[in-house]
This record gives structure tokens, sequence and C-alpha cells, in this order.
């Protein structure tokens, strides 16, 4: 198989999860950094046998509501945005444990 060198493979086109976002969450070497943001966020004290319980928890509401505006004082429009960035940072940035969904 033959292959391709950069100069000969011409303009790539930009994916469009990255309309709207600002420049610092297109740089890959954040990614980490925003991760780990989130899930302290999240990170809870308590566990729940059952999800209506979760979702119940006023403590749980709250770390939810908190990890939605969050997202939001990112620049993400909103959650699903969030997850395809996920899936394409992950994808730069080789992580071993990655699925496609």
């Amino acid at each position: 198989m033959n292959k391709i060198k950069a100069s000969q493979q011409g303009e790539l086109k930009e994916n469009t999860i990255f309309d709207g976002l600002p420049d610092n969450l297109k740089d890959p070497a954040v990614f980490k950094e925003i991760e780990e943001k989130l899930f302290n966020i999240m990170y809870s004290d308590h566990k729940h046998r059952k999800i209506n319980n979760f979702v119940n928890c006023k403590k749980c509401k709250n770390k939810i509501n908190k990890r939605r505006q969050e997202l939001i004082n990112l620049g993400f429009k909103d959650y699903s945005q969030y997850l395809q960035w996920k899936k394409i940072m992950i994808i730069i940035t080789n992580e071993k444990n990655f699925k496609l969904i």
C-alpha cells in the first residue's frame, strides 16, 4: 500500500463538531485537564443503588447542574456536542480504552 504524504493530501475539512468551539477546546493538550475537571465535579462521597435514587438526590442534582453549567462555560452548546468532541479527542490522543458506540 502506498503512503500518502501530507503535502499530497490537499486541504482537509475541519470537523463540523468544532464549529463554534473556542480555540482552547480544539487543542488536544487540554483534553485530560478538562476531563479531570468534569470528573471532579461529579465525584461524590456517597453512592446510590438505583438510578431513581441518584436522580432524586438533591446533592447529586446539584452536581449534575454544576457540570451542565461548566460545559456551557467551557464553550459547548450541549451535552451531545461534548460527547462528540470527547470521541474525537480520544482518537487524537490515542487512548487505549476507546470503544465506538
